[in-house]
């Protein structure tokens, strides 16, 4: 079963949010199949108040100082089930069968998963015993259980992940979460891979998820492996 409910304001990672909005901003911009499930954080106004007057009957005591405010209380949104679709979030918990995701509008969604979802860690197979709180999730789930999971550790320095933008010979242009592009050469000797299995470079198409190790960014020898994601 996958739930949504609207988050605590504890337990958030600037940082990992913050890489998450890059990713999430680039993946959108690759290509028409991105999924457009998180919106954009908002800043809320700030928070609703009600006013003390003192006395009873409306009377007060001949001062006129300012008036007493005290935050209003409000009742968290019930949470409700979703049938199908995807999110982008930041992993709070795994654990009951189920993964708990942030995602940037501050929702928070459990996802479900069992013996058919299939997971990936860094744009190789894993398990879900395999997510950390703190990685990076992208899901897409269909009839109430998580259907692919594309997780990234974006903690990791040795490795970016990007946007495919254009491919021309042996030479793929990537759209890179910081900014800019990168232009990555594949050689005879680098290891191809499109979700978890390996693969040809016939097969990659722009807007793929690209997990790449940085030196390769800068480097003008031939990649070693470059991990390639459909979009979810």
């Amino acid at each position: 079963m996958i739930t949504t409910t609207h988050p605590r304001p504890t337990g958030w990672r600037r940082p990992a949010l913050a890489a998450l909005a890059a990713v999430v901003a680039l993946v959108a911009a690759g290509g028409a199949h991105a999924s457009r499930s998180a919106a954009p954080a908002s800043h809320p106004g700030p928070p609703a108040t009600t006013v003390s007057r003192g006395g009873s009957g409306g009377q007060g005591n001949g001062a006129s100082g300012p008036p007493q405010t005290t935050p209003a209380r409000t009742t968290p949104a019930p949470a409700h089930a979703a049938a199908s679709g995807s999110a982008k979030g930041i992993v709070q918990s795994v654990a009951g069968g189920a993964v708990v995701v942030t995602q940037l509008d501050g929702s928070s969604v459990s996802i479900a998963v069992g013996a058919g979802t299939r997971v990936f860690l860094d744009g190789r197979r894993a398990s879900v015993a395999d997510l950390k709180p703190g990685f990076v999730l992208s899901a897409s789930f269909v009839g109430g259980m998580g259907r692919v999971l594309q997780a990234f550790d974006l903690s990791a320095p040795a490795i970016e992940v990007g946007v495919v933008r254009s491919l021309s010979g042996r030479t793929v242009v990537v759209g890179r979460s910081g900014g800019g592009t990168a232009t990555l050469r594949v050689g005879p000797r680098t290891r191809l891979l499109l979700d978890g299995a390996p693969t040809t470079l016939r097969a990659v198409r722009a807007g793929f998820t690209v997990v790449f190790a940085a030196a390769d960014a800068k480097a003008r020898r031939p990649a070693g492996e470059l991990r390639f994601l459909r979009p979810v």
